[in-house]
């Protein structure tokens, strides 16, 4: 094992002897020292900064959101579909889900159906048969303007 020898240059005696894997540790110790120092005053800041929020000393929505807590950010999402009415509409098909004597075998498409989404609709289908109804009224607008101008004319030329 190697020592590693520190001398006090300016009158050149030794100030201390530490074996070289000890002082490896000891440089390991303090860099995990001063680590956790930092990440300690970041979070101290963070706290601050928070608190800075809180108290409405910082006014900016935008810096608000960016020090705002996970947990500030889910109570607001909370009390927002609380006021949209979300929860209860929620709740009461939970419940009419449970109190169900027989459980249906689908209990995704019951919550659709209680929530009066339509069930076993074909979009795809509906989205043809729109395009298609959609093209029937532009030809039949365009022969009602066809035909109307061939009765302004008889009109105009029976006079």
């Amino acid at each position: 094992m190697s020592n590693l020898t520190l001398t006090n240059l300016s009158q050149g005696q030794h100030v201390f002897v530490v074996p070289c894997e000890a002082a490896r540790s000891r440089l390991a110790r303090q860099k995990f020292v001063e680590a956790r120092a930092v990440a300690k005053s970041r979070r101290a800041l963070h706290a601050s900064a928070l608190n800075l929020v809180a108290r409405g000393s910082i006014v900016s929505s935008a810096m608000a959101s960016t020090f705002e807590s996970p947990d500030a950010r889910k109570e607001e999402f909370r009390r927002y579909l609380e006021r949209s009415g979300v929860i209860d509409a929620l709740t009461k098909v939970l419940v009419g889900l449970y109190e169900e004597p027989e459980k249906p075998a689908q209990a995704l498409d019951f919550i659709k159906m209680t929530l009066g989404a339509p069930t076993g609709v074909d979009v795809e289908a509906l989205k043809a048969e729109n395009e298609q109804l959609s093209k029937k009224v532009d030809e039949l607008t365009l022969k009602l303007e066809e035909t109307t101008t061939k009765l302004a004319e008889l009109e105009g030329g029976g006079d």
